[in-house]
């Protein structure tokens, strides 16, 4: 992880935001570190109204993790969630409804 740190980012490192992963306010150095050599799988989701995330993750992470944070980081979206449950429920419809006109 990189680690170039400037006056500019130290006072985004001050922002509080509440997290949704714990519960009560965060700062946005606890979001990029989390304690330890880690950001935040959900970083940009949280941040993206208050900085402009993808500058500041660029100044503090490697490409490839970069990336993999625009991307979603490998973390499942609600959304997508909720639309292959709904297409799984509309396939497991459709095939009970042939099932039973077969067998009329």
């Amino acid at each position: 992880m990189k680690q170039a740190r400037t006056g500019k980012a130290e006072a985004a490192d001050r922002l509080l935001i509440r997290c949704r992963r714990l519960g009560h306010e965060v700062t946005f150095h606890y979001c990029r570190t989390q304690e330890g050599a880690t950001v935040c799988p959900l970083i940009r989701d949280c941040w993206w109204q208050r900085l402009d995330i993808d500058a500041c993750l660029a100044r503090i992470v490697d490409a490839d993790r970069l990336a993999q944070l625009q991307a979603g980081g490998g973390r499942p979206d609600r959304i997508g969630i909720m639309a292959r449950i709904v297409e799984e429920h509309s396939r497991k419809d459709e095939g009970g409804a042939k099932g039973n006109r077969e067998g009329e």
